[in-house]
């Protein structure tokens, strides 16, 4: 008899830890990601849902939605897009923000349906043209690209240009790649700026 209630002494421990987990962890994982995007600037609404809330413990649930405005982030090299991929539906739209060299008026990311570890992203904003192309080259070529792209930008003055874009994204091994992407900034190929893009996303959340 006394194992019995010991059992079910634990088995009431655990459904009390299970309920109180719902309740707690998803606003502590909202602030803990709306403080890494405010780190320098700017306000984020973030919401996030898990069934079971303790899927968030390992950076992944059901639900990912943020909305930026006034944004200042850094621009991540490594492009990742692990973090998303951890969530199951994935909501992101950023508006008057800068990501590096690149002021955007508004990103819009979200993840395709019933496709896992895909993504749609589109973009508007405008950057000058030397750093976009030195930035761009380097993602597709190394450093020397970076050279390549930088003189392709100069070409067009190192004055602020507007730039456009939208994608189709993949994550691969947690690194995006893009499958389709329609727009230029400073006459270079948009492939690598959405790349850029996505990953710097990502990476803060």
């Amino acid at each position: 008899m006394r194992r019995w209630q010991m059992i079910g002494a634990i088995a009431a421990l655990l459904a009390i830890v299970f309920v109180a987990a719902q309740f707690v962890l998803p606003p502590l994982s909202e602030r803990k990601i709306a403080q890494r995007l405010e780190k320098g600037g700017g306000e984020a609404q973030v919401d996030v849902s898990a069934f079971p809330a303790l899927r968030l413990l390992a950076g992944g649930g059901d639900e990912l939605s943020v909305r930026g405005r006034g944004l200042r982030l850094s621009l991540e090299r490594e492009q990742l897009l692990r973090r998303l991929d951890r969530f199951d539906r994935v909501r992101i739209v950023v508006r008057d923000s800068t990501i590096g060299p690149f002021t955007v008026t508004r990103l819009a990311l979200r993840s395709a349906a019933d496709k896992p570890r895909r993504y749609g992203l589109t973009v508007s904003g405008r950057a000058r043209a030397d750093a976009v192309g030195r930035l761009v080259g380097e993602s597709l070529a190394g450093p020397l690209g970076g050279t390549l792209g930088a003189f392709a930008g100069g070409l067009a003055g190192g004055v602020e240009v507007p730039f456009s874009a939208r994608a189709r994204l993949a994550s691969e091994d947690g690194r995006a790649r893009a499958l389709a992407a329609s727009g230029s900034v400073a006459g270079l190929r948009a492939d690598g700026l959405v790349e850029l893009l996505a990953g710097a996303i990502a990476a803060q959340l």
